[in-house]
């Protein structure tokens, strides 16, 4: 009877092994898959930006061209750093689910390489700020209280404001488990114009 305890403790022990290893596994091709999608997403803004500065070159009318293509990079933009956040934010999710903190400063150290990025950060629901590509963030682990995080904790879908001047914004992405929210994704990116 006791043999078969044992026998049964042991293959509980082991099967919570796998699991473990295998979410692990699965947090890492997340976070891979993160990366690659949005280095992709980066890349064919530059195309875009490229093609954007072509097009004022030929055109003779210059004033109203630069601004009617500028309204269009800056609304292509405004999209794909919406995307971006949303997908951050869903690649972060498991490691914010396990307090895999290390995991998600890592990506945080990832994206924010890329140009125009201000600042990225994981507040949990509470508001704590829990990972800052900010280095040495005295507001890390404490609750963030300004009007901005008050209203960066309530969105229920990514939503975007406009900073103080007019090419920068932040990018908030709520991250969900399976019940409830568990957090959000912040970043605060720089907009170019032409």
């Amino acid at each position: 009877m006791a043999d078969e305890s044992n026998n049964e403790n042991e293959r509980v022990k082991v099967f919570t092994l796998k699991t473990g290893i295998i979410l692990i596994i699965a947090v890492i091709v997340l976070a891979f898959l993160l990366f690659f999608s949005i280095s992709k997403i980066l890349s064919q803004n530059n195309e875009i930006s490229g093609l954007n500065e072509q097009l004022v070159k030929v055109n003779s009318n210059k004033d109203k061209t630069l601004k009617t293509m500028g309204e269009k990079v800056v609304s292509s933009q405004l999209i794909k750093n919406s995307l971006i956040a949303r997908v951050f934010g869903m690649g972060i999710q498991p490691a914010l689910l396990k307090n895999k903190y290390g995991v998600i400063e890592d990506l945080i150290s990832e994206i924010s390489k890329e140009d125009g990025f201000l600042y990225v950060y994981v507040q949990d629901s509470s508001g704590k700020l829990i990972a800052s590509s900010i280095p040495d963030d005295p507001k890390k682990g404490s609750v963030m209280t300004d009007d901005l995080s008050k209203k960066a904790l309530e969105v229920n879908k990514v939503t975007q404001f406009k900073l103080g001047n007019d090419e920068s914004y932040e990018f908030v992405s709520p991250v969900f488990s399976t019940t409830s929210r568990i957090g959000i994704v912040r970043l605060g990116i720089k907009v170019n114009k032409i």
